[in-house]
């Protein structure tokens, strides 16, 4: 190692700063100096060693000569011995989250051994973060795919040619295609045979972003017309361009309200519906109120502006402009002001939905806030990284 360490550890410290998790032994002590039995995963600080000062005193400790300190404790049977130790803590707002540990330094350890050993443990840290922040972000993509399969409004994806990409549950279920077929096919196949060459233009007419729309009635696989109400806009999928269409079965409009409804209200994202002409919100789900602190009573029939819900202002009016004239908005980067002054970073996501001749603006936030703190910090620690290397004796 970069002290000449021959053991080392890594702990995490649970929010209640008197509990720790083990994590892990180094390899080498692991497999070649410590056989003692682990106590669980979770053990208070109250029972650990002298080496856990470094919680109480909230700064690093260094023991060069621990046999001779009075407060020590035994060793656990197949513990390694311990002639020297240096233990940092890794310190995140007010509180500490991890400590890193390395002993058995054949000199004494310095002050370069702290700053190196602190250093280390901040990265560690931030690569821990990382990880959680990336298994973070793939749960919200899950939610985002489990949202996309549970809507009913039937969705389908396609090239700019019209060969279809994907397709949401919802429209293999209603018209009754298998998802082999269906890639199979192009958004022409979906409508009658009759109505294919009004739809061809109608389609090309959405291309040339003359239109949204496609009135042309969609057919079922037993050779049944549902009439839609359909909204198409422009995105990517898997990296290329697409058109996304949604067609509202107009047979079943008011059990998908309710529906939609219900997934609005129960979506971990924060979500909002606020009205197309005066942006004033209609309404917020569970998340956003969780998020924001915001109670839904202060909220509703107010603008994001009279609350002074965004940080930058002008970057939010120029969005919703953007979503107004457009009728959607997606990956839309901005930072809103919660109740309590705390700051989120989010991407936007919204489209226009219309409701009994009413139309709305549908808005969805991605809390990206710790991928972001994350992405600073591991920026900035693999620099002092380099710097550490770069100061070390080759």
């Amino acid at each position: 190692t970069l002290t000449g360490s021959q053991v080392a550890f890594y702990h995490f410290v649970e929010p209640d700063q008197v509990t720790l998790s083990f994590q892990a032994w180094s390899t080498n002590t692991a497999e070649r100096m410590c056989s003692a039995e682990v106590p669980g995963r979770h053990y208070p600080v109250a029972h650990a060693g002298i080496w856990a000062d470094c919680i109480s005193q909230r700064r690093p400790v260094v023991h060069n000569a621990r046999a001779s300190l009075p407060s020590r404790k035994a060793f656990p049977k197949g513990h390694v011995p311990v002639t020297r130790e240096l233990v940092v803590p890794v310190m995140r707002g007010s509180g500490i989250v991890a400590i890193l540990g390395v002993g058995n330094k054949a000199t004494d350890y310095t002050e370069h051994d702290v700053r190196t050993v602190a250093s280390l443990a901040d990265l560690a840290w931030d690569i821990v973060e990382s990880k959680r922040a990336q298994e973070s972000l793939r749960g919200r993509e899950a939610n985002f795919r489990a949202f996309f399969e549970s809507m009913t409004d039937m969705i389908v994806v396609t090239t700019r040619e019209g060969r279809i990409l994907d397709t949401n549950s919802a429209l293999a279920q209603r018209l009754g295609y298998g998802p082999e077929e269906l890639r199979a096919m192009t958004v022409l196949d979906l409508h009658p045979a009759a109505l294919r060459e009004e739809a061809e233009a109608l389609f090309a007419a959405i291309l040339c972003e003359a239109r949204d729309t496609c009135p042309v009635p969609l057919l079922a696989r037993g050779g049944q017309e549902v009439q839609v109400e359909t909204h198409s806009w422009f995105g990517k999928w898997d990296g290329q361009d697409c058109v996304f269409t949604s067609a509202k079965d107009l047979t079943t409009e008011r059990e998908a309200q309710q529906s939609f409804l219900r997934l609005f209200q129960t979506n971990p994202t924060p979500m909002a519906l606020s009205c197309a002409t005066d942006s004033r919100f209609h309404d917020v789900n569970a998340a956003f109120v969780a998020t924001t602190g915001y109670d839904r009573e202060d909220v509703i029939g107010r603008t994001a502006e009279a609350l002074g819900l965004f940080v930058d202002g002008g970057a939010q009016r120029d969005v919703l402009e953007q979503l107004q004239a457009s009728g959607h908005i997606q990956d839309a980067e901005l930072q809103i002001i919660c109740r309590d002054g705390s700051r989120r970073d989010g991407l936007f996501f919204g489209e226009i939905v219309r409701d009994h001749g009413t139309d709305y603006l549908l808005t969805l936030m991605v809390d990206i806030t710790e991928r972001k703190q994350w992405e600073t910090r591991l920026r900035q620690n693999e620099e002092r990284l380099q710097s550490i290397f770069r100061a070390s004796p080759a």
